[in-house]
């Protein structure tokens, strides 16, 4: 829905309406900046007044840094602005932390939704990323049944950065890549950690084609 409360252009009444007329509940998912809290929670209210039913708090490394405090103060200025479920977005290995602010989000959200972009961090797969990432929460005791994890729909363009220069490097080159994500994908789909998610996710069905470009091979894979 936006980066620090600036709304997205095409999440708007229209859009918000189409998707209920459809069926689709809508949650809406903003950029999260530590010191942003008030202005966050104005634009999650103007979400649900189109029709949203909540607020999913994509708190990724920016908001790396911010105190119990903090994630407290946005959860709470989400909730006094009229946003009746929230959940937040980790990073999954920063997340899944035993550390703050994840541990006060995790508390005070209903629940919590771990971006598991396996391929963005190699090529081990789904299923390994989301096992090491499931015994991560476990470790630290946040009830397993309040997470559910989102997977990823793409093998990205880049992947880390050369230490040297500090420019991304490109990732590496991969026989049938459309076939393997699709194939690796289902797997994700398929692990009963996610079977057991109260709302299995995947980052994104637009991904596949940004990213992927425009053939859309890894959808035709999963057809």
């Amino acid at each position: 829905g936006g980066d620090g409360s600036a709304n997205d252009k095409d999440t708007n009444e229209r859009s918000i309406k189409a998707f209920i007329n459809a069926g689709i509940d809508v949650f809406v998912w903003i950029f999260a900046r530590q010191g942003r809290a008030l202005q966050e929670s104005l634009g999650y209210k103007r979400f649900i007044d189109m029709g949203a039913k909540g607020a999913i708090i994509n708190a990724e490394f920016e908001f790396q840094k911010a105190s119990a405090i903090d994630a407290r103060f946005l959860v709470d200025s989400i909730r006094n602005a009229g946003v009746g479920w929230v959940a937040h977005a980790p990073p999954d290995y920063a997340g899944s932390a035993d550390m703050d602010p994840w541990n006060t989000l995790d508390e005070a959200c209903d629940a919590v939704m771990p971006q598991v972009y396996a391929w963005e961090h190699n090529d081990s797969g789904h299923v390994s990323h989301l096992n090491a990432v499931k015994a991560r929460y476990l470790a630290k005791g946040t009830p397993i049944e309040k997470v559910w994890p989102i997977l990823c729909s793409y093998r990205p363009k880049t992947r880390g950065f050369d230490p040297k220069t500090s420019k991304a490097l490109s990732t590496p080159t991969m026989q049938q890549e459309a076939q393997r994500v699709a194939l690796d994908l289902i797997a994700g789909l398929e692990h009963e950690w996610v079977k057991s998610s109260q709302a299995p996710s995947i980052y994104s069905l637009d991904a596949v084609t940004f990213i992927n470009g425009k053939d859309d091979q890894v959808v035709r894979a999963l057809s």
